[in-house]
């Protein structure tokens, strides 16, 4: 499992890494998630948030279900300058207090990503 969100994370900075100058953009409309997540091969649906109307995605990869939230969004079209990608995964167990500790190193250790 943590190997496929790996994959799906490289995928995505490969894919927004290999634009051209030209192509380079400072932010992104729901539509343009989308092709970057089916170009990617993920896949999805963009639905918008029933609070503040900006894009989210919501892909799969492999068994694992994940969500990208735009963030920080403006404009007419709506475009978005931040995303936020996040996934949940079933243990296929009860959580305990040493998941609740690995959790919290990898959060302390990491400032870009969460867990």
């Amino acid at each position: 499992m943590k190997s496929v969100f790996l994959s799906v994370i490289i995928t995505l900075f490969v894919f927004a890494g290999s634009a051209t100058a030209a192509e380079i953009k400072d932010s992104m409309s729901g539509d343009d998630i989308e092709k970057l997540l089916a170009d990617a091969g993920f896949g999805g649906r963009i639905i918008a948030d029933r609070d503040t109307g900006a894009p989210v995605a919501m892909g799969t990869a492999g068994d694992l279900n994940f969500v990208v939230r735009a963030m920080d969004c403006g404009g007419d079209p709506l475009a978005c300058r931040r995303l936020l990608f996040f996934a949940n995964f079933d243990l296929n167990r009860p959580v305990n207090a040493g998941d609740f500790r690995v959790v919290n190193n990898f959060n302390e250790a990491h400032f870009d990503g969460r867990a």
